[in-house]
């Protein structure tokens, strides 16, 4: 049986939105599990059992630099996230990261977890303001489209855009990573793993400072 994680990384996410995600989980035949993110920490060591996933739902508030609360009073970066996940080891291979956030379907946002963690086989998201509609909406047509109809991501995330009047996108690592990229993303994921060098040194020199405590979009 296929496997799905729901994040929820701000206050003001309603229950019903992750209700309906997981119930959308049931009727697909897929399993559910639900996280509420305190810490990029708490990504590391917060799922029973260190389970993988093969789709990973992400609600919360956000903006071309991260996510969190609506106040910006905490502000999760994107970078920061992607290691995250890679120490988690959270997705299958060909899994999906769906950032249900407003501005999650930019590619700038994909380019930077794709750089960071290897582990990210597809990134999907609107690109413009959302509301909890629209994004249950567009997870529930893609999604199905995946599963139900084995349609192909490309195919699922355009049903999605159409079903809802919003733009989703869905990036393939394959077209937005060169081999030599992936090359040297592996190599320095493995000197981390090793001890060699500090992966927040890494994230430094790759993104600069972190973003501090920024208001977000939507």
């Amino acid at each position: 049986m296929k496997r799905l994680l729901t994040l929820k990384a701000s206050h003001d996410v309603c229950v019903a939105e992750t209700d309906h995600i997981k119930t959308i989980a049931d009727l697909i035949g897929i399993e559910c599990e639900h996280l509420v993110i305190t810490s990029l920490d708490a990504v590391v060591a917060g799922t029973a059992g260190g389970n993988q996933f093969d789709y990973i739902y992400l609600c919360g508030h956000a903006n071309e630099k991260g996510f969190g609360e609506a106040d910006g009073s905490r502000i999760f970066p994107w970078g920061e996230f992607a290691l995250a996940l890679c120490n988690a080891n959270w997705l299958n291979t060909e899994g999906v990261l769906f950032l249900a956030t407003c501005r999650g379907g930019l590619r700038s946002i994909a380019d930077t977890m794709f750089r960071v963690c290897g582990k990210i086989d597809y990134i999907c998201g609107p690109r413009w303001s959302v509301d909890k509609h629209d994004l249950t909406c567009g997870f529930h047509t893609f999604i199905y489209n995946l599963e139900a109809r084995h349609e192909e991501p490309a195919v699922a995330v355009e049903r999605a855009s159409k079903a809802t009047g919003r733009h989703f996108f869905c990036y393939d690592r394959l077209e937005c990573c060169s081999s030599d990229l992936v090359a040297s993303l592996s190599a320095v994921q493995h000197l981390i793993a090793a001890g060699a060098l500090d992966e927040k040194e890494v994230l430094r020199r790759l993104f600069g400072a972190s973003p501090k405590n920024e208001s977000t979009a939507a």
